[in-house]
């Protein structure tokens, strides 16, 4: 195989991805890294995508005030509320479309943190949250994961101007758990940013299905390993990481070769964590949405308040 050589460009590795131009507090950047033998000569950082749900307007089945409209799901004993159903189109739209007419109202992608969390349902009655983000003393790698998948970008750029190629990046599985049974984990949505932006998919993927100490990373695009950097150029390499299977968690390796010399570079979750992916199916679903104070959609909040609101089940497709 040869070797690809990135040079003036910035090159993504395909992978599934989602830009947003609003993507408030759920996406983070972390630039330390681990390296074998103190810190290596290649400087690594990424950033974890927010879920998204393609929205037409207001939120289906909520008022202005986060409040569950006339006919829809309302929040549960627990406090927080299951999935309810679509909006149904209005008089107006109705009659449009009668006339041969289409309403289209302006489209969002409206992100959304999602974690499947190792707590009963009946002990997350509040939402984890310090102000407007996920409070990650409550939640982390150490006790949930994400549901089905986890999406995430590695920015890798050499020290200086000399040559370095990446040989590969592949996850390499340090814990494989079974998946907690019905009752025991619950389903977290938590929706704080504003919507907008369009939707950019790329294509690379690893399985963590298969059993062995490593899963593989496998490009579906044009560009595949290994890949030579120069110029102080940088690689994006966005990853969709998935299980079925398993409470599964992992770090990503990236493999690399500078002067002759190969080495590999793990790069974790915050606090030095390793990530974590756990299947989503079968477990309660629970979802808050932050309302914002002195909003023009809600007139009178004075503070900052989550309020429960049915859960959209398309941020896990």
């Amino acid at each position: 195989m040869s070797t690809v050589v990135i040079g003036p460009v910035v090159v993504a590795v395909v992978g599934a991805v989602i830009g947003l131009a609003v993507t408030g507090g759920f996406s983070w950047v972390v630039d330390a890294v681990k390296g074998e033998d103190g810190p290596p000569p290649i400087y690594v950082s990424g950033s974890r995508s927010p879920r998204t749900v393609e929205s037409r307007g207001p939120d289906p089945g909520t008022t202005a005030s986060g409040t569950a409209a006339p006919g829809t799901a309302g929040p549960s004993a627990s406090g927080a509320a299951m999935s309810g159903p679509t909006a149904a189109p209005s008089a107006d739209e109705e009659h449009a479309r009668s006339k041969g007419l289409d309403i289209q109202r302006p489209l969002y992608l409206c992100p959304w943190d999602a974690r499947v969390v190792r707590t009963p349902p009946a002990e997350l009655v509040e939402p984890p949250v310090r102000d407007r983000e996920l409070d990650i003393s409550r939640v982390s790698s150490r006790n949930a994961g994400d549901p089905d998948r986890t999406t995430l970008t590695l920015h890798i750029q050499p020290e200086g101007s000399r040559p370095l190629v990446i040989r590969e990046v592949r996850i390499k599985v340090v814990a494989r758990e079974p998946v907690p049974a019905p009752g025991e984990a619950t389903v977290l949505g938590l929706q704080a940013a504003g919507c907008g932006g369009e939707e950019e998919t790329v294509t690379a993927r690893a399985d963590l299905d298969g059993g062995g100490r490593y899963a593989r990373v496998v490009p579906t695009g044009e560009l595949s390993f290994p890949v030579e950097i120069t110029g102080g150029r940088t690689l994006a390499v966005d990853l969709t990481v998935a299980t079925r299977r398993c409470d599964c968690s992992w770090v990503p390796e990236i493999v690399w070769a500078k002067d002759g010399e190969v080495r590999t570079t793990p790069w974790f979750d915050k606090g030095g964590l390793p990530f974590r992916t756990i299947p989503s199916a079968g477990y309660r679903r629970v979802a808050w949405k932050l309302l914002y104070a002195n909003d023009a959609d809600n007139p009178g909040l004075t503070e900052d308040k989550w309020v429960p609101v049915p859960f959209d089940e398309r941020i896990l497709d």
